[in-house]
């Protein structure tokens, strides 16, 4: 009987296999009934709202060839659209080129592969239950984004958000975090588009002095995967839904570095309207002669005399052996607009300031001339770099500040600690230390898009904490998102979906959205002056509003030379 019963299944599969196979071998081949296709259909139907479907009018044309996404919850997803060619085998370190053109209908259902990267840490339990982490699979030719939208009428013009991923310029996806999809976000009027591409040193090793012209802009090729991205977009997103003149780009930690360094690139201009960084204010380039130093180290490490023999290494070695050239030859840089806080920009991938592509650091002295146009929402979590199972008690606190600040400032930060949060304990004023870095950033990348009298910049600061693991979370690393998305229910191990954190994100969310349609995040009674001399700062929290110069006390201490 165990026997026939295996073999029952084994059949099953074998049919299942059979039946998927056939479907996808009839969408290749574009046999699709005339009356699945969008464009023989006088009006377009309204996707439904309970359920998931694959309905005809989800069969969209691009300029390389017809996708096929599915609907949920009223909106249209599509997954895994290509749109940069092969960037494997002897494409590696070169310059994206479009995506090839195909026959037939692509079946763009499920999540493409992401760039390889270091393996994740999983140790730390609690850490991992709040970010519930999706790693997906890698490989190379990770060129591809992924599209929701409630409409696919080409008139319709939404405003479009598109998305850049953390994880610096070494790791993470367009969905390695739930907190990115983007139905929830799409439902409020606007298309939604997240993005992939190349990272480490598939995106950021400079080989120009070893590969020659060709290899120019290999330091920035991940980069300029983002600008073929966005051509992408103008060129195919009103069959979307979306308007190729309403482009905001927004991202999050290595994200708001991204958009940060698109603001300075010339290829990238024009190509969006609006900007927004959230904690990524961070000087994210690094001089070329350092990024030589440790393609020479890669190389060294690896035991490779040429280009060639780089481009052959395996992708896993070749992850392994960036990260000990990194250690090696990267060195540590600090970032602008801090003195003594905690975070340190150690050794890291990052763009490559080319004199071309990326021609100075930006935001180094001063905002981007060639993105002066372009409003911006800058902002910062509270809590940086707390971990939820790390406790403080005063005693613990005290040793950091004065290890910190030293013993001329130590005492006065504690002070200004209890003076600015008097509500908050030890431990979560050591989660405010923790932040104390990337906020100061973020009000130098204020100021500099400020005094250039150009599009305003609009500043806040994230502070809700909820209730979860006995009130340990804070407001850390990657706390806004969900919040921005929507997207508590989704990422509820992170935001505990309570009806305040519900309420918190319809607000943020609205806010994102008006944003991206008018370039002035305030309305629907949320009062949003632009940066200026009393430091306007939205406050986003249990209560909603903007404070002038919040935490002044701390951050006047923490500024001191």
């Amino acid at each position: 009987m165990s026997d026939r019963k295996d073999n029952a299944s084994i059949d099953r599969r074998s049919l299942l296999a059979a039946s998927i196979a056939s479907v996808a071998v009839s969408a290749v081949s574009g046999a699709t009934p005339a009356a699945a296709r969008a464009d023989d259909r006088d009006t377009e139907p309204t996707p439904s709202s309970v359920g998931v479907t694959t309905p005809p009018e989800a069969i969209v044309d691009t300029d390389k060839g017809r996708v096929r996404g599915f609907a949920r919850s009223a909106i249209y997803t599509f997954r895994h659209i290509p749109y940069g060619a092969s960037v494997s085998g002897d494409r590696r370190f070169l310059p994206a080129r479009p995506a090839e053109p195909w026959s037939g209908i692509r079946s763009c259902l499920s999540y493409g592969p992401v760039c390889p990267q270091p393996a994740r840490d999983w140790s730390n339990d609690e850490f991992a239950f709040i970010a519930d982490w999706d790693d997906g699979y890698q490989g190379e030719d990770c060129l591809n984004l992924n599209i929701w939208s409630p409409t696919l009428q080409p008139d319709a013009r939404l405003p479009v958000i598109v998305w850049l991923h953390g994880g610096g310029f070494e790791s993470g996806s367009s969905h390695d975090l739930p907190g990115y999809d983007g139905t929830r976000l799409a439902k409020l009027g606007v298309v939604v588009v997240s993005v992939n591409h190349r990272l480490g040193p598939f995106g950021f090793l400079d080989v120009s002095g070893v590969g020659g012209g060709e290899y120019a802009g290999s330091g920035n090729a991940g980069m300029t995967d983002l600008v073929l991205a966005l051509k992408w977009v103008r060129t195919n997103i009103a069959r979307f839904g979306g308007d190729p003149g309403s482009v905001t780009i927004s991202g999050q930690s290595g994200g708001g570095g991204k958009v940060s360094t698109l603001m300075a690139m010339p290829s990238a201009e024009g190509l969006f309207h609006r900007a927004i960084v959230m904690s990524g204010s961070f000087s994210a380039a690094q001089r070329q002669e350092s990024a030589r130093a440790v393609t020479a180290a890669l190389m060294r490490i690896l035991a490779v005399s040429d280009l060639s023999a780089l481009g052959a290494v395996p992708a896993e070695r070749l992850v392994a052996a960036g990260r000990d050239a990194m250690r090696e030859a990267g060195g540590t840089r600090r970032m602008p607009g801090t003195t003594r806080g905690p975070v340190r920009m150690s050794g890291a991938w990052s763009p490559v300031v080319d004199g071309i592509i990326l021609p100075d650091e930006p935001w180094d002295q001063s905002a981007p001339a060639v993105s002066r146009n372009v409003p911006m929402m800058i902002g910062t979590v509270r809590d940086e770099f707390r971990l939820p199972n790390f406790v403080s008690d005063q005693a613990a606190l005290e040793a950091r500040v004065l290890q910190i600040y030293g013993p001329k400032d130590g005492p006065a930060m504690l002070a200004a600690l209890q003076a600015d949060f008097p509500d908050l304990n030890a431990n979560d004023r050591n989660g405010v230390i923790s932040g104390i870095s990337w906020r100061q950033a973020a009000l130098r990348q204020l100021e500099l898009k400020t005094r250039q009298h150009g599009a305003p910049a609009y500043g806040y600061w994230f502070t809700y904490s909820p209730t979860l693991l006995d009130g340990r979370i804070g407001a850390p690393h990657c706390a806004d998102i969900p919040f921005f998305f929507d997207n508590t229910e989704r990422c509820d191990q992170q935001t505990g979906n309570s009806p305040e954190a519900q309420q918190l994100a319809a607000t943020m969310a609205q806010a994102m959205v008006r944003f991206a349609a008018t370039g002035d995040p305030g309305g629907s009674g949320l009062t949003w002056p632009p940066h200026g001399p009393t430091i306007p700062t939205m406050i986003f929290d249990r209560k909603c509003g903007v404070a002038a110069y919040p935490a002044r006390r701390v951050f006047e201490v923490a500024g001191r030379q």
